[in-house]
C-alpha cells in the first residue's frame, strides 16, 4: 500500500513458467501419490511447482498462473466508483478452498504479528474463510506472512507500505487450485504497519484485487479502514463458494 496519501503496490509471488529450473520430471511414485490423494485434480504448490519441466508439468495437467504485476497507482482512481470489488486474475475461475494455515518468517516482530493476527480475525469472522496457524504443505492453501524494507526514492510522491498476492498452480483439467500467498509489511516506514494496511495485503492474498469503492479495504489508497465492505464480502464468496 502506498501513501500520499497510501497507494498500494501490489507484487504478486507467482510460480511462473519461467521458474521451472530442473530438468527432471517429478518421480514416478511422487505422481502417483499426488494423483491418488487428489483424484486427478493434481494441484502443487509454488515450491513443488519449481521443480517441473514444462513438458513433466504438462503431463500431470498443471498450470502456474502467471499474471503481470500490477503497477503502483499515482493517482486516485476515478470518482465513477462502484462497490464491487474484482478478482485478482491469479485466480479467476480457479477453485480454492476456503481454509489456509499461515505462518511467519523468522524474525517478524511481534508488532508485526499481532497486526496480522488482528487483520486474521476480521477474515475469520465473515465465515467464508479460515485462516489458522499451521506449517506450509504442498496440498493445501498457505500464507506467509512477514516483512521488507524497500526505501520510496525521492523524486517518489508515494510510499509503499505493504506488498501482498496469490501465488496459485492448478489443474487444467478440474480448475482446482491451491494458494501459497505472500502478505508483508514495508518496515522501512512504521506507518505501515496497521489493521487496514493488513487487511488490504490479506485481501490481495486471498484474491481481492484493488477496488475503486471508497469504502473496500481494497481501495488503492489507505483510508484507514478496518471493516470489510459489502463488496469485499460478496467477492470472498465468490471466489470461495466455487464448487
Amino acid at each position: 500500500m502506498r501513501h500520499k496519501r497510501l497507494i498500494s503496490l501490489l507484487v504478486i509471488a507467482l510460480a511462473g513458467f519461467g521458474l521451472y529450473s530442473q530438468d527432471s520430471p517429478l518421480p514416478a511414485a511422487t505422481q502417483v501419490t499426488a494423483q491418488a490423494t487428489l483424484h486427478d485434480a493434481v494441484v502443487w504448490t509454488a515450491d513443488a511447482a519449481l521443480h517441473l519441466t514444462d513438458t513433466a508439468a504438462q503431463k500431470l495437467g498443471l498450470c502456474a498462473v502467471k499474471p503481470a504485476a500490477e503497477k503502483a497507482l499515482t493517482t486516485k482512481p476515478t470518482a465513477a466508483s462502484t462497490t464491487e470489488t474484482p478478482v485478482e486474475d491469479a485466480i479467476k475461475n480457479i477453485t480454492l478452498a476456503p481454509t489456509y494455515t499461515y505462518s511467519f518468517e523468522a524474525g517478524t516482530p511481534t508488532r508485526v504479528r499481532t497486526t496480522f493476527e488482528a487483520a486474521i480475525a476480521v477474515y475469520n469472522q465473515t465465515g467464508i474463510v479460515t485462516l489458522k496457524p499451521g506449517i506450509s504443505t504442498v496440498f493445501a492453501n498457505h500464507i506467509t506472512f512477514g516483512t521488507y524494507a524497500k526505501p520510496t526514492p525521492d523524486s517518489s510522491s508515494t510510499i509503499e507500505l505493504g506488498e501482498g498476492g496469490p501465488a496459485v498452480v492448478y489443474s487444467r483439467l478440474t480448475h482446482h487450485g491451491v494458494n501459497h500467498a505472500k502478505a508483508a509489511f514495508n518496515t522501512a516506514y512504521q506507518l505501515s504497519v496497521k489493521e487496514s494496511v493488513a487487511l488490504h495485503e490479506i485481501g490481495h492474498a486471498l484474491g481481492l484485487a484493488h477496488s475503486n469503492s471508497l469504502t473496500s479495504v481494497m481501495y488503492p489508497m489507505d483510508q484507514g479502514r478496518i471493516t470489510l465492505s459489502a463488496g469485499d464480502l460478496a467477492t470472498l464468496k465468490l471466489i470461495y463458494a466455487r464448487k
